[in-house]
Protein backbone atom coordinates (compact mmCIF):
# COMPACT_ATOMS: atom_id res chain seq x y z
CA UNK A 1 0.00 0.00 0.00
CA UNK A 2 1.29 3.43 -0.93
CA UNK A 3 0.80 6.58 1.16
CA UNK A 4 -1.40 8.33 -1.43
CA UNK A 5 -3.68 5.29 -1.95
CA UNK A 6 -7.38 5.59 -1.40
CA UNK A 7 -8.86 2.70 0.57
CA UNK A 8 -11.86 1.09 -1.10
CA UNK A 9 -14.65 -0.99 0.41
CA UNK A 10 -15.69 -4.37 -0.95
CA UNK A 11 -18.78 -2.71 -2.42
CA UNK A 12 -16.67 -0.13 -4.29
CA UNK A 13 -14.33 -2.83 -5.66
CA UNK A 14 -17.24 -5.02 -6.75
CA UNK A 15 -18.81 -2.05 -8.55
CA UNK A 16 -15.53 -1.19 -10.32
CA UNK A 17 -14.91 -4.77 -11.40
CA UNK A 18 -18.59 -5.50 -12.12
CA UNK A 19 -18.56 -8.65 -10.00
CA UNK A 20 -20.43 -9.64 -6.85
CA UNK A 21 -19.33 -8.68 -3.36
CA UNK A 22 -19.07 -12.38 -2.58
CA UNK A 23 -16.55 -12.84 -5.39
CA UNK A 24 -14.41 -9.98 -4.03
CA UNK A 25 -14.62 -11.58 -0.58
CA UNK A 26 -13.44 -14.91 -2.05
CA UNK A 27 -10.46 -13.19 -3.70
CA UNK A 28 -9.54 -11.66 -0.33
CA UNK A 29 -9.94 -14.91 1.63
CA UNK A 30 -7.89 -16.85 -0.94
CA UNK A 31 -5.07 -14.29 -0.69
CA UNK A 32 -5.26 -13.29 -4.34
CA UNK A 33 -6.42 -9.75 -3.45
CA UNK A 34 -4.64 -7.94 -0.61
CA UNK A 35 -7.02 -6.32 1.86
CA UNK A 36 -6.72 -4.70 5.28
CA UNK A 37 -9.13 -5.53 8.10
CA UNK A 38 -10.29 -2.32 9.78
CA UNK A 39 -12.84 -4.12 11.94
CA UNK A 40 -12.67 -5.14 15.54
CA UNK A 41 -13.42 -8.50 17.11
CA UNK A 42 -15.67 -10.71 14.99
CA UNK A 43 -16.61 -7.87 12.60
CA UNK A 44 -14.54 -7.60 9.41
CA UNK A 45 -14.44 -4.28 7.61
CA UNK A 46 -12.14 -4.97 4.67
CA UNK A 47 -10.44 -2.13 2.81
CA UNK A 48 -8.51 -2.55 -0.42
CA UNK A 49 -5.82 -0.06 -1.44
CA UNK A 50 -6.03 1.16 -5.04
CA UNK A 51 -2.43 0.07 -5.69
CA UNK A 52 -3.27 -3.46 -4.45
CA UNK A 53 -6.32 -3.52 -6.72
CA UNK A 54 -4.16 -2.48 -9.70
CA UNK A 55 -1.62 -5.21 -8.85
CA UNK A 56 -4.42 -7.77 -8.65
CA UNK A 57 -5.80 -6.70 -12.04
CA UNK A 58 -2.32 -6.74 -13.63
CA UNK A 59 -1.67 -10.26 -12.33
CA UNK A 60 -4.96 -11.46 -13.81
CA UNK A 61 -4.24 -9.86 -17.19
CA UNK A 62 -0.75 -11.34 -17.40
CA UNK A 63 -2.09 -14.85 -16.73
CA UNK A 64 -4.93 -14.61 -19.27
CA UNK A 65 -2.87 -15.26 -22.45
CA UNK A 66 -1.65 -18.59 -21.06
CA UNK A 67 -5.22 -19.77 -20.73
CA UNK A 68 -6.09 -18.65 -24.25
CA UNK A 69 -3.14 -20.52 -25.78
CA UNK A 70 -4.49 -23.92 -24.72
CA UNK A 71 -6.72 -25.30 -27.48
CA UNK A 72 -9.86 -27.07 -26.37
CA UNK A 73 -9.96 -30.85 -26.75
CA UNK A 74 -12.60 -30.63 -29.47
CA UNK A 75 -10.28 -28.67 -31.75
CA UNK A 76 -7.59 -31.34 -31.33
CA UNK A 77 -10.01 -34.01 -32.54
CA UNK A 78 -11.00 -31.82 -35.45
CA UNK A 79 -7.35 -31.24 -36.23
CA UNK A 80 -6.62 -34.99 -36.24
CA UNK A 81 -9.58 -35.61 -38.51
CA UNK A 82 -8.43 -32.87 -40.86
CA UNK A 83 -4.87 -34.25 -40.87
CA UNK A 84 -6.13 -37.73 -41.82
CA UNK A 85 -8.42 -36.31 -44.48
CA UNK A 86 -5.67 -34.22 -46.08
CA UNK A 87 -3.21 -37.10 -45.90
CA UNK A 88 -5.56 -39.46 -47.76
CA UNK A 89 -6.54 -36.77 -50.24
CA UNK A 90 -2.99 -35.85 -51.24
CA UNK A 91 -1.47 -39.33 -51.13
CA UNK A 92 -3.62 -40.50 -54.05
Amino acid sequence: MQAEDQLLTIAQVSTRLKISREQVDRFIKSGRLVAYDMGSGQQHHWRIAESDLRAFLNSRQSSAPEQVKKPPAKSLKTSRFLDRYLKTKFEQ
